[in-house]
């Protein structure tokens, strides 16, 4: 049962760092991918620091990982007609 909830708890992480993420982007705070990167390293640590458990922080990060591949993939599937050719003029 103890895996169950660290596994939900550490989606949740994720997901939010992720929503940051998204909010900093939308809000034009920082310049580049400072703001993605940011979010997405604080959120193991904060997860670390709100309930003292190294698995859940490591879960947090495993989480963030499976949704930045499931990303990339995603923007990979969307420019797999174009074949970059729309990026060259």
């Amino acid at each position: 049962m103890t895996w169950l909830r660290d596994v939900s708890k550490a989606s949740v992480w994720a997901a939010a760092a992720f929503l940051v993420a998204i909010v900093l982007v939308r809000a034009g705070l920082f310049s580049g991918v400072t703001r993605l990167i940011l979010s997405l390293v604080v959120a193991p640590v904060v997860a670390y620091r709100w309930h003292h458990s190294r698995r859940l922080a490591v879960l947090v990060a495993g989480w963030e990982l499976v949704l930045l591949v499931a990303a990339a993939l995603a923007l990979a599937w969307a420019f797999r007609d174009f074949k970059f050719r729309a990026i060259q003029g």
